[in-house]
């Protein structure tokens, strides 16, 4: 069956918070995308918005620097074995620049977005298959995600406004992982373990926004159909028994597996309100919800794990061995909302927050390698995040917004196999992964218009 990694359900956590909407400006007002145009960063969320803009010209940027205040591992196993990981640093930086090009009733926009993060996790390992061993390692993941988002919008009236959407996004995953260790035998074992994972993601979603104004209020909604993803996968291992001076490995191989369709991300539906609750207040909500899909996911097998005796120097596709990874995505649910309150005539002072909720199940089943083992793969992540910061405007059409932003993020991961044994029946293995992180961004942005 496929090994258990520490790197994947961080990995999971990593994508799932750069995957989250901090936007502008309504960036400080919990990341609003439906309602509440900001200007030129508006290409990216409700195209619908676009319409709003009072010049013909609008250029905007952001920047946004995360790092973590608190984080925290903790994995339990139901065998004789212990895994003690510390994350020791995680880094991260956002860019984008919009641009928006109005003529009469119809806007054009183009956005670029580009994010890198890094982290470094310190691993301490103990079992006893046998032999009590003890390792002591290092993971490292570096994520690099560049996106393009083209928008076009069209004036019905001056009250309503539709608005098209594509997005196109590429994510590359460098993750790595070293361990060595002792096995506590007569003479002693020393191991050295390598593994190299690279990921690359090629996804497309295309959206379509509706926005409508009502005196001092906007109605807004986004629905996109899902999003259509290409994956590769690249795979280098060595394990390395250097007991002796006759070393040898036994385990050296690199795999590949060539660019795979999957739709595994389901339609969602954003909706939101905005008002002007008195002359100097004004006040947001949006839900967003993402429907549940079950799709098949392709992934690589160190060999020697399947065939001892001869898989040492090779990886194999999943397929092959008539392996079926069935996920089954459950809701994405976020809520978020917030208060501007003018403080004075250049001055708007935001208050914001939100949470986000989603899970995820795998079942990972082979007739052919083992059909009386089944894998269970139970994932589930919360966020809750608060921002605040102050909008400065500077004229009629130029904005600048400082502020910062915190989350709390968890994910738990449950691994259980069962398999036959028999004397004894049905015996059951589990293994429970829990992440717990407070992260804090530092954003900037800017709109001006001309």
């Amino acid at each position: 069956m496929k090994r258990s990694r520490l790197i994947y359900p961080i990995l999971a956590l990593f994508l799932s918070v750069l995957a989250s909407r901090l936007q502008a400006s309504s960036i400080l007002m919990g990341g609003l995308v439906s309602v509440h145009s900001y200007g030129a960063p508006d290409v990216v969320r409700n195209p619908a918005l676009l319409s709003l803009l009072d010049q013909n010209n609008a250029i905007g940027v952001l920047a946004d620097y995360r790092t973590y205040a608190a984080a925290t591992i903790n994995t339990r196993k139901s065998q004789l074995s212990l895994l003690k990981p510390d994350i020791e640093r995680f880094d991260g930086g956002t860019a984008r620049i919009s641009y928006v090009k109005k003529i009469n009733a119809i806007s054009l926009g183009f956005d670029f977005f580009s994010t890198n993060e890094s982290s470094k996790t310190k691993v301490r390992t103990l079992s006893n298959p046998g032999f009590i061993t003890t390792g002591d390692g290092v993971s490292s993941i570096s994520i690099m995600i560049n996106a393009f988002t083209a928008s076009l919008s069209v004036s019905i009236n001056h009250r309503n406004s539709i608005g098209i959407q594509l997005n196109c996004r590429y994510i590359r995953s460098n993750n790595r992982e070293t361990i060595n260790s002792i096995q506590a035998s007569s003479p002693p074992v020393y191991i050295h373990d390598y593994n190299k994972a690279i990921i690359e993601d090629v996804s497309s979603s295309p959206g379509i926004g509706y926005i409508a104004r009502i005196d001092n209020s906007e109605i807004g909604v986004m629905v996109t159909p899902g999003r259509l993803t290409w994956k590769m996968e690249t795979q280098e291992g060595l394990n390395y028994d250097v007991s002796s001076i006759t070393a040898q490995p036994l385990f050296k191989a690199k795999g590949k597996l060539p660019f795979t369709f999957a739709y595994n991300t389901g339609p969602s539906l954003i909706a939101g309100a905005y008002s002007k609750l008195a002359n100097d207040i004004g006040a947001a909500i949006e839900l967003e919800l993402t429907f549940p899909i079950t799709y098949r996911e392709t992934f690589l097998l160190r060999g020697d794990k399947i065939l001892p005796s001869i898989g040492r120097f090779f990886y194999i596709r999943n397929s092959a061995l008539g392996l079926d990874n069935k996920v089954s995505t459950r809701p994405f649910v976020s809520l978020r909302g917030g208060l501007e309150l003018n403080v004075s005539q250049s001055t708007v002072f935001n208050l914001g927050c939100g949470l986000n909720y989603t899970s995820l199940k795998a079942a990972i089943h082979s007739p052919v390698v083992d059909p009386l083992r089944t894998s269970y793969i139970h994932r589930v992540s919360f966020s809750f995040f608060g921002m605040t910061g102050i909008d400065f405007l500077l004229g009629k059409s130029n904005i600048l917004t400082i502020g910062t932003a915190v989350s709390y993020n968890t994910l738990s991961q449950e691994e259980t196999f069962q398999e036959v044994i028999q004397t004894l029946g049905w015996e059951l293995h589990n293994s429970n992964t829990k992440l717990k992180t407070v992260n804090i961004d530092i954003i900037a942005a800017a709109s001006f218009g001309f």
